[in-house]
């Protein structure tokens, strides 16, 4: 039955994306998405690693892992047609810049240490995180991805009639 549901999904979606440029923005996000995880995943490793040479507390590490994983699934959903997520993508960016910036013995350290690992972590931080912030407010909101996202709504909809 699941090799059915598999054809019926690869059926619609090439049926649906038939046009070059549908195709190629499909090819687009997934490149975009895949390329923003494994970055986001790269940063989770560095900053497991940081914190484990800095003897600090693990529990840090929880909530930018726990961002991973569900900017993973959210880009997944997105891939697959969920546009109205890319806004909480958006925030999971959001969260991730309040909870390591807003607070004051943070950057109070940041100015007066001239820590340059613990600098340069906050700086690339503060770059993922902004780089999630305009990626997916870009991608739910441009005009130029509703046509992608209509297309995955055609898909959808052929599956949930099967």
């Amino acid at each position: 039955m699941s090799g059915s549901y598999k054809e019926l999904r690869k059926k619609a979606v090439a049926e649906e994306f038939s046009s070059p440029e549908l195709m190629n923005m499909r090819k687009k996000l997934a490149v975009c998405f895949i390329a923003f995880i494994v970055f986001r995943v790269a940063f989770s490793v560095y900053e497991t690693v940081y914190i484990v040479l800095k003897e600090a507390d693990l529990s840090f590490i929880i909530s930018n892992l726990c961002l991973t994983a569900l900017t993973a699934f959210l880009s997944y959903a997105i891939y697959n047609g969920a546009s109205t997520l890319t806004f909480l993508a958006a925030l999971g960016g959001a969260y991730s810049l309040v909870t390591n910036f807003a607070s004051e013995t943070v950057i109070r350290y940041i100015t007066t240490q001239s820590d340059v690992a613990f600098n340069a972590y906050m700086a690339v931080l503060a770059v993922v995180s902004l780089i999630q912030i305009v990626m997916y407010i870009y991608i739910g909101a441009s005009k130029k991805w509703k046509q992608y996202f209509a297309a995955c709504l055609r898909v959808n909809e052929k599956l949930a009639e099967r």
